[in-house]
């Protein structure tokens, strides 16, 4: 937006205490965390807002059955290398929201770009094919039972 200042802070999460945000953003970083620190890290979002602050986070879902079937084969093959990963589902958001006194709401997608990645890409990429992900963002019901992605979007009152 015109006239808008926005500040973009790379810096590590634990150690920062420099100001406070109308926006906290996460995508890709807090699956990669187990017990105290999984909870600590979801909580230094949070501590990072302003009164009436927004955070967004962005990981895996534990139900996503095309990204569950793809992390095993990709660990069998010796081709997965993200690590520690551990899926989130809704119940562990919407805890973490009443705990802390948050509004929220979810964004699941990620159902056929999921299912294009582990039965078409894949296959060809272990054979030495190499073909463009699905540039498209198509959406299905499906998406809230078995999509690959939460997007968690919790507000402070």
């Amino acid at each position: 937006m015109e006239g808008e200042k926005y500040t973009y802070v790379l810096e590590d999460l634990f150690k920062y205490k420099k100001r406070k945000f109308d926006v906290t953003l996460s995508f890709g970083l807090c699956e990669h965390f187990s017990g105290k620190q999984r909870k600590a890290v979801l909580t230094k979002h949070l501590a990072l807002l302003k009164k009436r602050g927004i955070i967004v986070i962005s990981a895996p879902y534990k139900n996503g059955i095309f990204y569950q079937l793809s992390k095993f084969i990709s660990k069998i093959l010796g081709l997965w290398n993200f690590g520690q990963e551990i899926a989130f589902t809704k119940k562990e958001f919407r805890e973490f929201a009443k705990k802390n006194n948050l509004g929220y709401k979810f964004i699941m997608g990620g159902f056929y770009s999921s299912f294009y990645d582990l039965v078409v890409r894949k296959p060809l990429k272990i054979c030495g094919l190499k073909i463009k992900r699905r540039g498209d963002n198509s959406t299905s019901f499906l998406d809230n039972f078995f999509g690959s992605g939460i997007v968690f979007i919790g507000m402070k009152k």
